[in-house]
This record gives structure tokens, C-alpha cells and sequence, in this order.
């Protein structure tokens, strides 16, 4: 438990560079948020079994001011108002919440509603509330304006959703079926319930879909969180006209406009949570990245596998030690050129890295997307002489060069078990995947 509150998710320092915002520190001098949380739940989790019981839940009420205060509880005795916090606290049908749960509660959307407490803590958890505003903010932005140039990215965007189809479906179905006893379980009576938290057109979503029914495998039921309204209507534009045509209608997915920090707005639970190309480097700071994933562990059943994906960032930040020198870190990536029916596409990254983030991670993605349009068959240019002229795209967004083990470390800190990864070599993504699991309960 000590190695748990000392783990890193100190706030960053504020950064500079245009587009990171008011992504900085959460509190100067005071507790970041989720520590402050986390004493809070320490005085609720009298057995230190690291889950809250409903006895050990009014005891706490009770007999610490501090923790009544952080509930915003006046009256110990209300009953009524102790029914209603746990109502909100308790996700999973099971006498115990855990820590997960419990974060959960405080920062999800809604429910802080009675202003904030200054000494119960309050305002360290509306200052981080504005800090994942912030931050959501531009996420939604970059995708918003991506979004119907989505399929410009690929070459054949359709060839992609199918191969990954294959991708993911082996990869869950051998983690699903080879954990430990403790964790995962093949569900053959019933359909795998997924939840996919998408950055782009629910690429992903629609790939599980498209998986056939076997007599030992009764599909997919997949729901996308887009984080923005025009990439959920592309993707919905995409599965009614091409891709999910012939898919049954019990296999096809539904769509919802969902930020990763606001999964509480979902009123289900799921088999596994799946979230790939590297969104989770959006989460600027080490807080925000246990909120996202803790928003995703409380949406997962007991036993329930997570799935998430990252670029290589080992990998480009192999040759720093200590401290990470701007000329051993990746500048960008190299422009793509694919051919569409209706013209060329050109796209390319550049990344300016916040020189002020005391950990040299931080930069602002800057994406470039030039189109041409189809050359005039009638027309013969001079050779040499451009047919048509080019159409220039930009937007940019903040992200984070996060390495493996600090991801490894904010999954367990979460309560993530049985963390692994997975290297494209074997998987054949083109991304690190890794996967973990929501222990089962003990009972």
C-alpha cells in the first residue's frame, strides 16, 4: 500500500509550449487529488484489505470529520443520504468497493454537485477536474477535425478493419483463455461484451464485429465510445454503407459520443475494454492517467481484460540515460503517400517537445494532411507542371511519450493484475499492445 501512494503521480510542471494548456501541477504545495483520495480511502478501509465495506463505510462517516467532509455528509445519522453515496459508489453487484470505485465516485461526471469542501479536499479535486476539462478539450478538438478524413490515413482503410479483426480477436482469445483462474474466462454460453474507447472512426469496434460465430464462440457485442460527434458519424456512416452490410444485426455495434474520462455516462459493464493507437497518450500527467484508467477498470466485470495500446516509445527513447536530450528524441514521423479515387493523400507528424516538462516527455503533435484532388483526364499539363493544386490540413493536440514500465506501474497502482505486453513481432499490430485484468472476487 505504501509502495502504491509513493508511485508516480506527482503533477507535471506547467508547460510552455502552446496547446498543453493548464496541464501542470494540481495543487502547488498542497495534495495532488488522488492522493488526497487515497488518505481518505485509507480512513475508510479499516481492515486494510484495500476494499471498503458498508460497515466500514459508516464507521468512517462516522467517526472521521475528515471523511464526512470529503462526502460532503452533514448529518452521520442520515440514512437516506448514506443509501444515496453508496448507491453512486457501488458499480459491481458485491458487498466491497475498491479504490477504483471509489476514485471513481469523486471525479466522474456529477458527482461533486453541492460545491466544494476546502477543508474536506474538495479543491484539489476541482482543480483536477479542470485540468481533464482542459485536456479533453483539445483531444476532442484534434479528432473533431480529423475525423471525416479518417480513412485518408490508410491506404485501404476497409483491408485494415479486417486484418485487424484477426489481430485482436487472437489476441483475446488467447489471453482470455490462458490466464489464471483468478482472472479472464472464456464466456462460450454468451456473446463477449467489448468496449471500445475510440480515437478515431471505432476502427477497432467495427473489426470485432466482423468475427463469424463458431459453436465455441458466440461473438462479439461491441459499444464505441467516440471522444468526438464527427468521428461517431463517420463511423456509423461506414458500418450502414459498407462495412457492417451483411453483419447480423445482433453482432452490430453501437455508438456513443464518450470521453475516456467520463465513462461513467455508460450504464453497463463489460468483458473487455479495448483502447488502441495510442490515445492514451493524450493523458499529459500521471493523474489523469490513473483517472482513464480507473474509469476503465470500474466499466470491466471481475475477471475482466483490458486491452490498450501504445507506440513504441521504449524503443525511440532507447539511447537517453537519466535525462532525456532533445537530439536523442524522435522530431516527427515521415510523410505517407497514399492514392485514393479521389485524389492523392500526403499526412505527416511533427512533434515539438515542451522543453520546460521536467521529465522531457511532453510534446504538441502537429498533423499535416495534404490532398489533391483526381487529375482532369481532359487536360495534359506540360510535364513537370502540377494538374491540380494541393489542399493543406492541420491540427495538432497534446501527448506524452510514455514508456512501458511507467504504464505497467499506474495498471497495478489502479488494481490492474496480471499486466503483459505484447510485442508487434508476434501480434503483427503495429503497436505494443498490453493487456491486463480486474482480479475476480474473492468470494
Amino acid at each position: 500500500q505504501e509502495a502504491v501512494t509513493a508511485m508516480a503521480i506527482t503533477p507535471m510542471s506547467t508547460p510552455a509550449v502552446a496547446g498543453l494548456g493548464e496541464l501542470g501541477a494540481s495543487g502547488g504545495e498542497k495534495p495532488p487529488a488522488i492522493l488526497k483520495l487515497r488518505s481518505i480511502f485509507r480512513l475508510c478501509d479499516i481492515d486494510g484489505d484495500g476494499r471498503i465495506s458498508r460497515r466500514e463505510l459508516l464507521h468512517a462517516l462516522k467517526y472521521h470529520p475528515d471523511v464526512a467532509k470529503a462526502f460532503q455528509l452533514h448529518d452521520e445519522s442520515n440514512r437516506e443520504e448514506f443509501e444515496r453515496i453508496w448507491t453512486r459508489i457501488y458499480k459491481v453487484d458485491r458487498a466491497e468497493v475498491e479504490w477504483a470505485e471509489f476514485l471513481s465516485y469523486f471525479l466522474d461526471d456529477g458527482s461533486n454537485q453541492n460545491g466544494a469542501d476546502q477543508e474536506g479536499g474538495q479543491q484539489h479535486v476541482y482543480a483536477f477536474e479542470r485540468q481533464m476539462e482542459t485536456m479533453m478539450q483539445g483531444v476532442t478538438k484534434f479528432y473533431q477535425e480529423l475525423g471525416p478524413d479518417f480513412q485518408r490515413l490508410y491506404g485501404n482503410w476497409e483491408e485494415v478493419v479486417k486484418t485487424r479483426s484477426k489481430i485482436l480477436h487472437r489476441t483475446i482469445m488467447e489471453c482470455l483463455s490462458t490466464a489464471s483462474p483468478d482472472y479472464g474466462g472464456r464466456r462460450k454460453s454468451c456473446a463477449i461484451r467489448v468496449l471500445e474507447i475510440g480515437s478515431g472512426i471505432s476502427t477497432h469496434a467495427l473489426a470485432l464485429c466482423l468475427i463469424d460465430e463458431t459453436e465455441n464462440f458466440r461473438a462479439y457485442k461491441v459499444h464505441s465510445a467516440g471522444c468526438s460527434e464527427k468521428c461517431v458519424e463517420e463511423a456509423q456512416r461506414v458500418a450502414e454503407q459498407s462495412l457492417c452490410v451483411e453483419v447480423p444485426e445482433h453482432r452490430k455495434p453501437s455508438f456513443q459520443v464518450c470521453s475516456v474520462l467520463k465513462l461513467g455516462r455508460i450504464d453497463a459493464v463489460y468483458d473487455v475494454v479495448v483502447c488502441m493507437d495510442n490515445y492514451l497518450a493524450h493523458c499529459l500527467n500521471d493523474d489523469i492517467l490513473t483517472f482513464a484508467l480507473t474509469q476503465m477498470y470500474v466499466k470491466l466485470r471481475p475477471g475482466g481484460m483490458i486491452m490498450v495500446s501504445l507506440k513504441d516509445y521504449d524503443h525511440m527513447l532507447s539511447d537517453s540515460s537519466g535525462e532525456i536530450l532533445a537530439e536523442s528524441r524522435q522530431q516527427g514521423e515521415f510523410p505517407t503517400r497514399f492514392e485514393h479515387e479521389d485524389g492523392k493523400t500526403v499526412f505527416f507528424q511533427l512533434w515539438d517537445w515542451d522543453e520546460q516538462d521536467r521529465n522531457r516527455r511532453r510534446y504538441v503533435l502537429q498533423h499535416f494532411l495534404l490532398r489533391q484532388g483526381p487529375r482532369d483526364q481532359l487536360s495534359h499539363p506540360p510535364w513537370g507542371e502540377d494538374p491540380s493544386p494541393w489542399d493543406t490540413r492541420h491540427r495538432s493536440v497534446g501527448a506524452r511519450a510514455m514508456k512501458r514500465e511507467e504504464l505497467t506501474e499506474t495498471l497495478g497502482a489502479v488494481g490492474f493484475h496480471h499486466v503483459q505486453w505484447h510485442s508487434p513481432s508476434r501480434t503483427r499490430f503495429p503497436q505494443p499492445i498490453c493487456t491486463a485484468f480486474r482480479p475476480k472476487d474473492r468470494s
